[in-house]
C-alpha cells in the first residue's frame, strides 16, 4: 500500500536532527526545575554537546535531563566543550528541564551551554 502525503511527511520528519539549547549566560550555581520547553511532539534524545566560556575549576560541573521530574541522563564534565551520545525517548507533552546539581569548587564556570540534539519519532 502507498504511503500517503503525511506519513512520508512523518517520515521525513523524524530522520532530521533537530536541536534544543539550554544557556546560562553567567557564573553557574546550582539550580533545579527551570523548564526548557515542554515537547510538541514524541522524540528521541540523540546527544548533548555543552561548552563554557570559562572553564569550571575544583570540580566537575554536574547537570542532568529531567523528564517530567524523572532524571533520564546525567553528565559530568569539567571540559570547555563536552560530547556525549543518548538514546532517550520523551513522550509528547512532557516538560523537559535541565537541572545544574554541582558546580566547580574554586571557580564555578561560566557561559555554560547545552545543546541537545533530537529526532521527531513517529513510532
Amino acid at each position: 500500500m502507498p504511503q500517503t502525503k503525511i506519513e512520508r511527511q512523518n517520515l521525513a520528519n523524524s530522520a532530521v536532527l533537530q536541536q534544543k539549547q539550554y544557556t546560562i549566560t553567567g557564573a553557574l550555581e546550582v539550580v533545579t526545575g527551570n523548564t526548557i520547553w515542554i515537547t510538541p511532539y514524541d522524540i528521541t534524545m540523540a546527544s548533548v554537546q555543552s561548552t563554557f566560556a570559562t572553564v569550571p575549576t575544583g570540580a566537575n560541573v554536574v547537570f542532568r535531563l529531567v523528564d517530567d521530574n524523572v532524571t533520564v541522563a546525567t553528565f559530568s564534565t569539567n571540559s570547555a566543550s563536552f560530547s556525549n551520545t543518548m538514546n532517550v525517548n520523551i513522550d509528547a507533552g512532557s516538560k523537559i528541564t535541565v537541572d545544574i546539581t554541582q558546580v566547580g569548587t574554586t571557580n564555578t564556570g561560566w557561559g555554560f551551554t547545552a545543546s541537545f540534539s533530537y529526532y521527531h519519532r513517529t513510532t
